[in-house]
Formats: C-alpha cells, sequence, structure tokens
C-alpha cells in the first residue's frame, strides 16, 4: 500500500472528524427523542388490536369459554408477530406504508378492491367500536334506559 500523501491525510483526517460530528449529533437528536426511539413500531403494533370492539370480544369470549380456548393463542401469537414484524420491516426499509408500496408494485385492478375491501373492514370495525363503547356506557351508568324493570 503506498505511503499517503499530507494532503490525502489532513483531508481523512477532516472527512473521519466530519463524521464523527455527524454521528455525535444523529446520537444526541436520537437521545432527545425519548423512550419513543427504543420503542419503534413495537409501541403502535403492540397497541393495533387493542381497540373496544376487540377487547368487548375477548371478555366475551373469556367470560363463555374460560381457558379452553387458549390453545389458539399459541397457534394464532407467532402468526400475528409475524405479520406485524414483516408490515414493520416493509415500512422502515422503504419509508412508505402498505398501501403506497402496494400501490407501486400491484396494477391498479388488483389494489382498488383491496382497499376497498380494507376501507369496508375498517367502517365495519369502527361500528363494533363504538357499540361496544356504547355498551359500557350502559353498563355503567345509573341510567338503564329502554330495559325490562328499569
Amino acid at each position: 500500500m503506498p505511503p499517503r500523501s499530507a494532503t490525502s491525510n489532513a483531508s481523512y483526517g477532516l472527512l473521519r472528524g466530519e463524521r464523527l460530528r455527524r454521528l455525535r449529533q444523529a446520537a444526541a437528536a436520537k437521545a432527545h427523542r425519548g423512550i419513543a426511539a427504543c420503542l419503534g413500531p413495537g409501541l403502535i403494533t403492540g397497541a393495533s388490536d387493542d381497540d373496544p370492539s376487540g377487547v368487548a370480544t375477548y371478555s366475551q369470549a373469556g367470560a363463555q369459554y374460560g381457558y379452553s380456548m387458549l390453545w389458539a393463542t399459541a397457534l394464532t401469537l407467532p402468526l400475528m408477530i409475524a405479520i406485524q414484524e414483516i408490515a414493520a420491516r416493509i415500512g422502515r426499509v422503504t419509508g412508505r406504508g402498505l398501501a403506497r408500496n402496494m400501490r407501486l408494485n400491484y396494477p391498479a385492478w388488483i389494489v382498488f378492491p383491496v382497499v376497498a375491501l380494507l376501507l369496508v373492514a375498517n367502517i365495519i370495525n369502527l361500528g363494533a367500536d363504538i357499540g361496544a363503547m356504547g355498551e359500557v356506557v350502559r353498563l355503567i351508568s345509573v341510567f338503564h334506559c329502554g330495559e325490562p324493570g328499569a
């Protein structure tokens, strides 16, 4: 390996110093973001299905079946983790959401029906959430309007 000239050594040191300065700035910026920077997408994906209708469904299933359906957890949990991990990695690598990636990689005749189905599913889920929240209000309120014997 040939020896470096004085100018290349100076420029190498300048580049190295600049790189170290940028790394320190990036580390300081991450430290200022706090715990959210440590949690990353896990915070959002971990709470992705803890909506009112989900909690109501889990409570009703638990009350009706007890622990007899616990075996389903061992079957479905790894699959749910894998789907959330794949979605998080795709978003992290591309910097875009799943819908945008689908639009860029699939023809419109596939994307639009999938998005329409997703829209319908979300509207149904919203209705279930509102119904579950209304049921909770009914359960904890002192006024039981419309019930026999009230």
